[in-house]
């Protein structure tokens, strides 16, 4: 008897559209190529952007918001059907929608001095708002409330955006009274980035080192103890509530000190008895990630103490350019190996990629002690950021293209 269509391997576009996590995470590492490169040739005097009258602007919500609706769309896509039992994948025509959606977003950005801020809030905001309905749905719905950090970060994320737009739509900032600056709203953003990292690092660290231990034949259990997050995400709640409402108050340098304590409390949970786990390949790259989160907010701290120079914003792609991209490239990593059916293992790429990411987030933070040096520190940080992303196209390109070695549906 000849097989049914439901028996076969599906076809190439098929397979595209098989899970979340296989188009977004193709769009976003080329996307940042494309984003990265550009500014890089920019900031190193190689060319000039003009498209758009506030090129600061288009370049952090684009870094932020429109690299970001794309990993979390890969993540929670393919995150939520396994964290509750009875939520359906997205696949096919509304994962197809969801994708021209993210795409339709990201160009009207780019044309928003002709399309104006109203339309393209619309547009990205709708898929923002998407997004907050996959996730809230299942977290209401379940009795025991799981979950529900990464519902509110996403919930967080989207109310900085509509403040964003207010405050570029006149009518709408005297309608509200908001009074805002978008730049400092896009800093406030820079917060809840962080935030949803750690509410996603603790859960990926848990499952993932677990079943590296597990695969090293080590019978110990690791824990991310859920209070040590907590009081990392409620420090980083206060600094980045203070620095939006009470900019350049001394102030600042404390509530930054306590951050980078509580983020580095943190990687007390990698330290285990008689197991060297930072031996253990993956894990360095993964407490790396805290590591570039507590030394951004560090010498953010340091720097609000010394009014001699000014480096925040240098600093801050600390938090950016390296905690923010290696959490993106160690995610994509993973769940690009995992939801694919292979072994996740240590490989010589992901080190390259992840060494290409600490490397350009010290560069690019640099560029506060050597502003002689600037406009090569821009390029180099940037092309060496991207580059990480190619490397990641180049290794899992055919495997997102193609169905799962093991047959399984996804």
């Amino acid at each position: 008897m000849a097989a049914t269509p439901k028996t076969l391997n599906p076809p190439l576009s098929h397979t595209l559209l098989a899970y979340g996590f296989r188009p977004f995470f193709l769009l976003l590492s080329g996307y940042i190529v494309l984003t990265a490169l550009l500014w890089g040739v920019h900031w190193g005097g190689f060319i000039t952007l003009s498209f758009t009258g506030n090129i600061i602007e288009w370049h952090i919500y684009e870094m932020l918001f429109g690299l970001a609706g794309a990993g979390i769309a890969g993540f929670l896509l393919t995150a939520l059907p396994e964290f509750f039992e009875r939520t359906t994948p997205i696949t096919d025509s509304p994962l197809m929608w969801a994708i021209i959606l993210w795409a339709v977003g990201r160009l009207s950005f780019w044309m928003i001095d002709l399309l104006g801020p109203l339309i393209v809030s619309i547009v990205n905001l709708s898929f923002w708002l998407w997004l907050l309905f996959q996730v809230i749905k299942p977290v209401l719905s379940d009795p025991q409330k799981r979950h529900s950090a990464l519902a509110f970060s996403i919930m967080l994320l989207t109310t900085i955006q509509v403040v964003f737009f207010i405050s570029k739509i006149g009518s709408l900032r005297l309608l509200t009274g908001v009074t805002a600056d978008s730049i400092a709203v896009l800093k406030l953003a820079v917060g809840a980035f962080m935030i949803l990292i750690l509410s996603v690092l603790q859960r990926v660290n848990t499952g993932v080192i677990n079943s590296l231990l597990e695969q090293h034949e080590i019978n110990e259990l690791f824990i991310s103890r859920p209070p040590r997050y907590y009081l990392a995400i409620f420090t980083l709640l206060l600094f980045t509530t203070a620095e939006f409402l009470i900019p350049e108050n001394h102030i600042l340098a404390w509530l930054a000190f306590a951050v980078s304590a509580a983020i580095l409390n943190i990687l007390n949970d990698f330290f285990i008895k008689d197991v060297r786990l930072f031996t253990i390949p993956l894990v360095w790259p993964l407490a790396s990630i805290l590591l570039l989160m507590a030394f951004g907010y560090g010498f953010m701290a340091v720097n609000y103490l010394d009014d001699s120079f000014y480096g925040i914003n240098h600093f801050r792609h600390i938090l950016t350019t390296g905690a923010l991209g290696l959490a993106y490239i160690m995610i994509m990593t993973i769940v690009s190996t995992v939801h694919t059916g292979r072994i996740l293992q240590a490989s010589k790429w992901l080190n390259v990629t992840v060494i290409f990411i600490i490397i350009a987030s010290v560069l690019r933070s640099s560029i506060a002690f050597l502003p002689h040096y600037a406009p090569l520190l821009y390029a180099s940080s940037s092309f060496l950021w991207a580059g990480a992303f190619v490397v990641y196209l180049v290794r899992f390109y055919s495997i997102l293209m193609n169905p799962r070695v093991d047959g399984l549906p996804g």
